[in-house]
């Protein structure tokens, strides 16, 4: 694809699903004053009117609207969007913006994008109720927790067979896995 037209592609879709979550705290925000203003039966009325939206949902509509929740927490799934959406808007503003330090197994600091953060990552990075700060994520480290938290590393479940390699199970590779992999075919 031309770079240009891929730019404008890229473009459009940025600016069209920008729109889409300011349109979405605008909604969340009318949500919140019909729910004010005392009628009996609105909430349940939005339901029927919306019925593909859960019922958690309509619970993150409400904390948006309020100004509770973070509108990109809405689309963020993990244990960080998880976390993030208890924390007060602040905290979650400034992750969303700025980014979370993580502290590295060598005690060097990162400064990690949400975007970006891996489970092991979030799972260093944040409390229950708080996001940890570089030293309460050193001790995290020190005390081997993570450690029991960490994905374990599984042999690959492969057969080479001739010139095909047939996967028979769920399995993640880097690349000397592959090149292995690709050094057994005959």
């Amino acid at each position: 694809m031309d770079t240009e037209l891929a730019n404008n592609f890229i473009s459009e879709f940025k600016r069209i699903f920008e729109d889409g979550v300011d349109k979405i705290k605008k909604a969340c925000e009318i949500y919140v004053k019909a729910l004010d203003c005392g009628e009996p039966g609105v909430q349940k009325a939005f339901e029927l009117a919306n019925p593909t939206v859960s019922r958690s949902m309509w619970a993150s509509f409400e904390m948006v609207g309020r100004g509770l929740m973070h509108e990109r927490l809405i689309y963020m799934n993990g244990r960080a969007g998880h976390t993030l959406r208890r924390l007060p808007m602040t905290q979650q503003k400034q992750a969303l913006e700025s980014g979370v330090e993580i502290m590295t197994e060598d005690k060097e600091v990162l400064l990690v994008q949400m975007e970006n953060i891996t489970p092991i990552q979030a799972s260093l990075a944040f409390a229950s109720d708080h996001i940890r700060t570089p030293g309460e994520q050193r001790a995290v480290l020190e005390s081997g927790k993570l450690k029991k938290m960490s994905f374990k590393k599984v042999d690959p479940v492969y057969k080479v067979n001739g010139s095909k390699i047939f996967i028979t199970g769920p399995m993640q590779l880097t690349k000397s896995d592959l090149l292995r992999m690709l050094s057994e075919i005959e």
